[in-house]
């Protein structure tokens, strides 16, 4: 029954076109949301919205000599110090890792953002999929698409 639950709704948000992650392997409670935008932010600004997603716009789909940055767009649920680590799959099998750190930060709130970019223009065109972790926990698989420029 659970498998089937789940398969339903991966259904329904893949349907829906949303960026969401794989709900069997999210295990992290610090991953509060994840996901793919056009926009460019200056590092360390805070902000002081309930919604992350007031500040940052949510895409799947970028275009090389368009887009000049794919980011990825991790709301935490703490201002803890982290490890966030990752494999990016591009179209031809090859995986491509990262990992950073991330000081604890003073102050309050609900939520903390952190962000990878990619180069558009460096990537192969196709599907790219990356799963993430943090503090070697599963934090999702996400993923997005590079298409060529008109």
């Amino acid at each position: 029954m659970t498998t089937h639950i789940r398969t339903v709704i991966a259904f329904a948000v893949g349907f829906l076109g949303t960026v969401v992650p794989d709900t069997a392997s999210a295990q992290s409670p610090v991953m509060r949301d994840a996901w793919f935008t056009h926009t460019q932010t200056v590092p360390g600004q805070r902000y002081g919205r309930e919604d992350p997603s007031q500040v940052w716009d949510r895409t799947t789909s970028f275009t090389q000599g368009k887009d000049p940055k794919v980011i990825l767009i991790m709301i935490l649920n703490d201002w803890g110090a982290h490890t966030i680590a990752g494999a990016r799959q591009g179209p031809d099998g090859r995986r491509h890792t990262f990992d950073y750190s991330l000081e604890t930060l003073g102050g309050g709130g609900r939520w903390r953002g952190t962000s990878r970019f990619w180069d558009t223009d460096k990537l192969a065109p196709g599907k790219h999929v990356i799963e993430l972790t943090i503090d070697g926990v599963k934090a999702g698989t996400y993923e997005f698409e590079v298409k060529r420029a008109p």
